[in-house]
């Protein structure tokens, strides 16, 4: 899972990950009054522009996904990052 504001706006806008499932978002947050209203706003219309299932859920949902971390919200159901390959030395 990619959790977090920026973690989250990062994956659906760099194109790196193969597979994005859903985006749970907290049910009950009041996003107009949030301080990062304008990255809000971009991971939910950048999630409908990809076609992601958008999933709102309670906080105890996205805490236990997150297992207590700070998720600011929002959890994104991604494939993990392929490595990038290390450059030779040599």
């Amino acid at each position: 899972h990619v959790y977090g504001v920026n973690s989250v706006v990062n994956a659906l806008t760099a194109n790196r990950r193969k597979d994005i499932q859903k985006l749970f978002v907290r049910e009950s947050s009041s996003l107009s009054q949030k301080k990062d209203k304008h990255a809000y706003d971009q991971i939910l219309s950048k999630a409908e522009e990809l076609g992601i299932e958008i999933i709102r859920a309670p906080k105890h949902d996205l805490n236990m996904m997150t297992e207590n971390r700070p998720h600011q919200d929002f959890v994104l159901v991604a494939s993990p990052l392929a490595p990038s390959p290390i450059p030779n030395s040599e």
